[in-house]
């Protein structure tokens, strides 16, 4: 699936994509990751999306500014409405690799369920990792091999890692103090699991 093909199906999604999130229990599990997360006072969430894991790091630890990059304009346009009563927001119609976050320059990045969806998992979390300050913390969700996972990737055109992969790709990356933290309950518990990890 090309980016703008998936960016456009995107925004068909966005006014209906919180309902579904909800519905699928991934609020509940994106508080139970964030609250092993460390406070920070300004935060990046890469692919925001309708800002559902933004804001559950924004309940969880209050940070003063938050930007928010998401190549879907609608969907973006959802997560401000929802993020703009908690922090100063500074919105990026943009995909990983935008030249708009400058080296070392974040101490924290979300980024839940949008490095399986880049064409190569292993580069985006090199470039992840060159945009976090030495010792900055990533705090990320990925998606788990699992049947229903193989149905989401077809309509969504994304990968599936299991968690052993997924350590051996943030350590090839440059990170260290990796975290597994499987999903509890429901749905996320089968199709994702969550992550910590700080940049060396």
């Amino acid at each position: 699936m090309s980016a703008r093909s998936l960016v456009q199906r995107y925004n068909r999604a966005a006014t209906k994509w919180q309902a579904s999130l909800a519905h699928l229990g991934y609020p509940a599990a994106y508080a139970d990751l964030v609250s092993h997360a460390h406070p920070n006072t300004e935060t990046l969430d890469l692919g925001t999306g309708t800002g559902a894991f933004a804001l559950a790091y924004a309940e969880a630890h209050a940070p003063r500014k938050m930007t928010l990059l998401d190549p879907s304009n609608a969907m973006l346009d959802q997560a401000v409405a929802r993020l703009e009563t908690h922090a100063t927001l500074n919105p990026i119609v943009d995909s990983i690799g935008t030249d708009h976050i400058a080296e070392h320059s974040q101490s924290t990045i979300l980024a839940t369920h949008v490095v399986e969806h880049t064409p190569n998992p292993a580069e985006t979390l090199r470039w992840i990792k060159l945009r976090l300050r030495p010792s900055g913390q990533l705090v990320m969700a990925l998606s788990k091999p699992h049947w229903c996972t193989t149905l989401v990737r077809w309509r969504w055109g994304h990968y599936a890692f299991p968690p052993e992969t997924v350590r051996a790709l943030l350590c090839s990356a440059g990170f260290t103090q990796i975290e597994t933290h499987p999903f509890k309950v429901g749905p996320p518990s089968h199709l994702s699991c969550g992550y910590l990890a700080i940049s060396l």
